[in-house]
């Protein structure tokens, strides 16, 4: 729940005006959002026990780039997600990531490589319009892979 409230902060406070301009804008007039961190960005964090676990698991099992290395903090990003894991006591493992994919396929290559340890294999939910399958990273996090059955705009 701790890392849940620090990642939805650091979401809030992506948005301030403060954070930019001094006008009401949070990005300079010369900037495009797409390349300015400060519209629209944020990590959510967890603490982990087993950071070179994690780290290898996010890196070479799901295909995330390591983002920043601060020795007791890891920060991976795939596409516009960026995940942090920081060395703790206590794994938080209260949650689930979701990674999607704009095609069925997608799901499919990942499931291939977990299908080991998923739950079960992809399938359609009506009710979402996704398609998915669920697994677990070495902490026990639930970790979910699916794509949407239905278009989306996929301009962030």
């Amino acid at each position: 729940m701790k890392a849940s409230l620090i990642g939805i902060l650091v979401l809030v406070l992506a948005g301030i005006p403060a954070f930019g301009n001094g006008k009401g804008d949070s990005v300079p007039k010369d900037s495009s959002p797409k390349n300015n961190p400060v519209k629209g960005s944020g990590i959510i964090f967890f603490t982990t026990e087993e950071l070179e676990k994690i780290r290898n698991f996010y890196i070479s099992e799901v295909g995330c780039e390591l983002w920043l290395d601060q020795g007791t903090c890891l920060v991976f990003r795939y596409g516009n997600l960026l995940l942090g894991f920081c060395k703790g006591e206590q794994a938080d493992t209260e949650s689930t990531l979701t990674f999607f994919y704009p095609k069925k396929e997608g799901v499919d290559r990942m499931y291939e490589k977990f299908k080991d340890k998923a739950q079960s294999p992809p399938q359609e939910n009506p009710q979402y319009r996704i398609y998915h399958f669920y697994t677990q990273d070495p902490e026990g996090r639930s970790v979910e892979f699916q794509c949407f059955l239905h278009p989306l705009d996929w301009e962030f």
